[in-house]
């Protein structure tokens, strides 16, 4: 009787020790998968906001100047200002500062036969460095700049392009709208190259063409932009070089990062 209760007991306590076992080795291998998950999703959440912050930067870069009575927390027209070369010197004087640009937005709408759309037109000059945005031509090439007078070019995005129905070379009619009721000011532009960032809420609004019209159609003098973005070497300096180079900038002018700027964005990211 003794020896079957010693036999029984012994039977039990292995019992519970291979089961025990085998619940250790089950929740060890739970948890391993856990972490790995939690690591792969913290590396592509990583790399997904990174990828998204990369595109905006290389759209709209780092920094922005502008009037300082105007700045803004949106992307719109602009108070215009006198093109100064202080503002390009900031490269020297800033070790940060790669890349300095002039530029100028304004509304208008996108007619075809068929549909229109209302866009943000950016006009950008001479020294507008497309390498930022190269990958994200998707088909023809970037305007070119006539040696006088203005491009009758336009970039659109992927986007407006299907919408419009409109592809490389087409002819599209764009109406400017102008200042106190003052009626569209149309011009026939040609379809030179389309993009896509993959930023959609970017896409569906803006189109790339020339700094002079903008300035013909605004009539402002030549040595005029809107406003100037700034590309950095690092962008987590942002906050610190704006701040550096505010005492450096012209009397009127302000700086503003992107993040400033397209706060929505950044939150959500």
């Amino acid at each position: 009787m003794n020896v079957a209760a010693f036999i029984a007991r012994r039977i039990a306590f292995s019992r519970q020790h291979h089961i025990s076992r085998f619940i250790v080795r089950i929740s060890t291998t739970a948890t391993a998968i856990s972490v790995a998950i939690m690591i792969i999703t913290i590396a592509f959440a990583g790399g997904f906001q990174q990828t998204i912050s990369r595109k905006v930067f290389s759209f709209f870069g780092h920094l922005r100047i502008q009037d300082y009575n105007a700045l803004r927390l949106s992307l719109a027209e602009e108070v215009p200002i006198r093109m100064n070369d202080s503002i390009y010197e900031l490269k020297k004087q800033h070790p940060e500062v790669v890349q300095v640009q002039g530029y100028a937005i304004k509304n208008a709408l996108l007619r075809t036969a068929e549909s229109m759309e209302g866009i943000l037109f950016k006009g950008v000059g001479r020294e507008y460095d497309f390498g930022n945005l190269q990958l994200f031509l998707v088909a023809g090439r970037w305007i070119r700049f006539p040696d006088s007078g203005y491009s009758t070019e336009i970039n659109l995005s992927e986007s407006l392009a299907r919408s419009l129905r409109l592809k490389v070379n087409d002819a599209v009619l764009i109406l400017f709208i102008q200042p106190n009721g003052e009626a569209p000011r149309p011009r026939k532009l040609t379809v030179a190259g389309i993009f896509k960032t993959g930023i959609e809420e970017y896409d569906k609004v803006f189109a790339i063409g020339d700094l002079q019209l903008v300035r013909k159609l605004n009539n402002w003098p030549d040595a005029t932009v809107g406003g100037y973005e700034v590309f950095l070497k690092d962008p987590l300096q942002m906050d610190a070089v704006s701040n550096a180079i505010f005492p450096d900038l012209p009397q009127g002018l302000g700086c503003q990062t992107i993040r400033e700027i397209i706060p929505s964005l950044f939150d959500w990211l």
